[in-house]
């Protein structure tokens, strides 16, 4: 349950304690979780939950709790605890690389030289543990060679041009996997559907999730 009104704790302590049992959360952006707690039955059910913005770029929700709440609970829903940024660069699975941010997610296997080739045969050098796998890759992962990124060269085929004011997302084939890549592109210079480019995977930055360890999506 969402519970929210102007931000006056002699209001939003009477309201919260009014709740049900069940889970409760108030989007304040200056109470403490351990002040809203008070009255409440059930305090270690409430949260602060504040959603990040832009809402419509970042489907993310920060949740802080009284210190009667702990991070535990039933495992069906819990997916990972950690601050954004841990769960961004190192997501425990593949929904959640997909939930928070964009992403490529490629699915495949490790060889037992470190090498991860995707399904429709994209070879991707790294140092990864053998085993099928899901490769995550972030759209500032895929850079133009011409920006002088570390990484592996590839060519790739636009499929998709979204410009978004400052940068422009591009959705790219390459090799039969579809990446997605975020670039600032000088004025009347941004790809079009079906030109070629020359890219850098930061291989050193990919996360392959072992296929034991992610349920999948």
């Amino acid at each position: 349950m969402s519970r929210s009104c102007v931000e006056r704790l002699d209001l939003k302590q009477p309201l919260l304690a009014a709740a049900p049992g069940v889970l409760i959360c108030s989007s304040t952006s200056g109470l403490r979780p351990s002040l809203l707690a008070a009255g409440v039955k059930h305090p270690e059910r409430l949260l602060v939950a504040h959603p990040f913005n832009p809402v419509y770029l970042l489907p993310l929700v920060e949740l802080c709790g009284s210190p009667s709440a702990t991070p535990g609970g039933s495992p069906d829903v819990e997916e990972q605890v950690g601050t954004p940024g841990e769960i961004y660069e190192t997501p425990a699975t593949s929904f959640v690389a997909k939930f928070i941010g964009w992403c490529s997610l490629l699915k495949g296997t490790v060889g037992t030289d470190g090498t991860f080739t995707s399904d429709s045969g994209l070879h991707v050098v790294g140092n990864w543990t053998a085993g099928p796998g899901t490769a995550v890759i972030r759209p500032e992962q895929v850079k133009l060679s011409s920006d002088g990124a570390a990484g592996q060269s590839l060519t790739a085929r636009v499929v998709e041009s979204h410009y978004y004011g400052g940068a422009t997302r591009v959705v790219l084939d390459v090799n039969g996997e579809q990446l997605t890549m975020q670039e600032r592109f000088s004025f009347g210079r941004h790809p079009t559907p079906g030109d070629l480019l020359s890219i850098t995977i930061k291989t050193d930055e990919i996360r392959v999730l072992p296929s034991n360890e992610d349920p999948g999506l």
